[in-house]
């Protein structure tokens, strides 16, 4: 009941897929074909990626156990993710790498993004050079463009420091007075001689003396802490101020604030200290200053007066001074905001990655960042585009590559719907017109569907690049159209078609169509190519691309160290598909699951005998005993 309800219910196939084993050699037997098929399997329209990877692993891993290495896997664009990307999803070529890249920095949020982006560059080193310059150089930057200059030997000119009387003792500041009172006997003499009847007789010289001595005695104390009476008057003065809520209770706390928080003080009592001070400083050149003074100049004035520590005491700024933010900090300020847009961090950063993110690929890839192409004179090398999948459980590499025929028809098609960049359709339309026993107009000719004659048929791909097409081209003075033609036909055809060509001249034609593709496109601007690559499709560009480098791959890959160009296509399976298709008994050319079936098995059956070497039998094919 079950089978009956799984087979009702189940979906109708409307392909097989088969798969097939060929040599890279391709040694011509007449009784073998060049390719026998070893697994097959029913499908619909559509075919999931994981499902067909998991097919081909399945029959690689069945080959590998009897001794069978696969090198090279070859199919049209469908399979072509199996071709781009990894056994792991990782990517294999740079346009998926780009993709990539891309798609994991749009999932970044934006704060995630200013704070790598804020990151760069903190690395530095400092460095002196000539003349004790000092050179801040930020990541390793050898290139004095980059770097921040700072100079630290600058001689400044000395300030102009107010003249201040120079401290001395109290003996030297007497014998001062003294000298300069004495410098006019005669005057004082003269006044003495004067006669004055009611004036009491004053002795001048004495009087002066006991006011110089007298002034002494105030100076020889200072400078020095006030005193307990001097700082009782202060404590009353500071009382009556301003201050309500004044703490200082007592003259142990005005010398205690004088000595330690003289800055905190306000200017009004500060003004009270000085008054203070100068009751016994009142007409000498040390008397403080009081009029017209900051509070900084009066502060200075005490400090000398009561001998306190400079360090100590210098000026705090009553006012906060902000520091001002950095040009980085203003950026990112800027970019925080929701009106700028995150499409834009996006581009900035997946850029700045890039570099990192391809080193990073080509290491993790095992091949080298240039690959050198030897010939017996010349050598050439290219920076690698794809890097073939490397199998662990083998320890092999596995290339895949897009076959010619699908290929040459599907670039055919491009030029004639003009959708090569850089190639105008016009050039084969003038050799048309000109000459069209050259190229026949309706080889280019496109219907309204947008559909061109016998699309697959690689005789017309081959045609629009022919020699003679490219020889009219460069009369008519089409130069770039006639160059594209040479290229594509030496890297397309002759590479994989002509016989008797050296590898190195194979590889020397594959690398002037790679240059060709890779001339004008970069993966690393973003957003990253999409659909197009160079005005074509981007299966067709990397089908391209991809094959090329793979089939110079295989060189290498190949256990003979050489293989047969025409080995790595689909054309075998074109040609097995077609002896299917003769089987047909309705003569439709379709058939049906149980005639696939009974072809395969037929086939297979056929195929193994003739491979037996002990067969005790003869087969008869053409006429021949075999």
């Amino acid at each position: 009941m079950l089978k009956e309800a799984y087979v009702l219910k189940r979906t109708f196939a409307s392909q097989v897929l088969v798969y097939l084993l060929s040599d890279l050699d391709r040694l011509w037997k007449p009784e073998l074909p060049h390719a026998v098929p070893v697994m097959y399997c029913y499908r619909g329209y559509s075919l999931p990626m994981d499902i067909a990877r998991n097919l081909l692993n399945h029959v690689t891993k069945a080959c590998t156990k009897r001794g069978l290495q696969i090198a090279a896997v070859s199919s049209d664009g469908e399979f072509l993710p199996l071709m781009i990307k990894g056994q792991n999803g990782q990517p294999l070529t740079l346009h998926q790498l780009s993709k990539t890249v891309w798609s994991e920095v749009c999932k970044m949020k934006r704060n995630e993004i200013l704070t790598a982006l804020k990151s760069v560059n903190r690395e530095h080193t400092i460095s002196v050079g000539e003349n004790n310059a000092i050179f801040v150089t930020a990541s390793g930057a050898k290139s004095t463009k980059n770097m921040l200059k700072c100079r630290h030997n600058k001689q400044t000119k000395p300030k102009p420091t107010k003249s201040k009387p120079d401290k001395m003792s109290s003996g030297e500041r007497v014998a001062l007075v003294v000298e300069t009172t004495n410098k006019e006997p005669h005057d004082i003499a003269q006044i003495q001689q004067t006669d004055l009847d009611e004036t009491i007789p004053y002795d001048f010289e004495s009087i002066l003396k006991e006011q110089e001595q007298d002034r002494a005695n105030r100076l020889s104390s200072f400078p020095r802490m006030v005193n307990e009476d001097e700082a009782k008057d202060i404590l009353q003065l500071w009382q009556n101020g301003k201050r309500r809520n004044w703490e200082i209770r007592n003259t142990g706390d005005v010398i205690t604030t004088l000595s330690q928080s003289l800055q905190q003080l306000l200017k009004d009592e500060l003004l009270s200290v000085a008054k203070c001070v100068n009751k016994k400083l009142t007409g000498t050149e040390f008397e403080i200053k009081v009029k017209k003074i900051t509070k900084a100049q009066l502060v200075e004035q005490l400090v000398e007066i009561l001998d306190l520590d400079k360090v100590a005491t210098k000026q705090r700024s009553s006012k906060t001074k902000k520091q001002p933010k950095t040009l980085q900090d203003l950026s990112i300020n800027v970019l925080k905001k929701q009106q700028f847009p995150k499409h834009v961090l996006n581009v900035a950063y997946a850029s700045y990655i890039w570099p990192n993110k391809v080193k990073e690929w080509k290491q993790s890839g095992k091949v080298s960042s240039s690959v050198a192409v030897k010939g017996v004179d010349t050598e050439l090398t290219f920076s690698p585009y794809y890097i073939p999948d490397f199998d662990h459980d083998n320890g092999e590499f596995r290339v895949f590559t897009y076959d010619k025929t699908h290929l040459g028809s599907n670039l055919r098609k491009c030029i004639c719907l003009n959708k090569v960049q850089g190639i105008s359709i016009q050039a084969w339309k003038s050799v048309s017109k000109k000459n069209p026993a050259v190229l026949h107009p309706s080889v280019i000719e496109v219907s309204e569907e947008g559909k061109i004659l016998d699309q697959m048929k690689e005789q017309l791909a081959r045609n629009m690049l022919s020699t003679d097409v490219e020889e009219e081209m460069t009369h008519l003075g089409y130069t770039k159209e006639a160059e594209f033609c040479r290229v594509v036909r030496e890297g397309l055809y002759i590479a994989d078609d002509t016989p008797g060509v050296p590898a190195f001249e194979r590889c020397r034609k594959r690398l002037a169509l790679i240059e060709w593709l890779a001339k004008d496109v970069d993966f690393g601007i973003f957003p990253p190519f999409t659909a197009k690559i160079k005005g074509m499709s981007h299966i067709l560009y990397e089908g391209l691309r991809t094959s090329q480098e793979a089939k110079m791959y295989l060189y290498v890959i190949s256990k003979s160290g050489s293989y047969c160009v025409r080995a790595p296509n689909t054309l075998c399976s074109e040609s097995f598909f077609g002896s299917m298709q003769d089987m047909d008994p309705w003569g439709q050319g379709i058939l049906s699951a149980d005639g696939i079936k009974k072809h395969l098995s037929d086939f297979t059956v056929i195929t193994s005998l003739k491979m037996e070497e002990q067969r005790y039998y003869n087969i008869y094919i053409q006429n021949k005993v075999t």
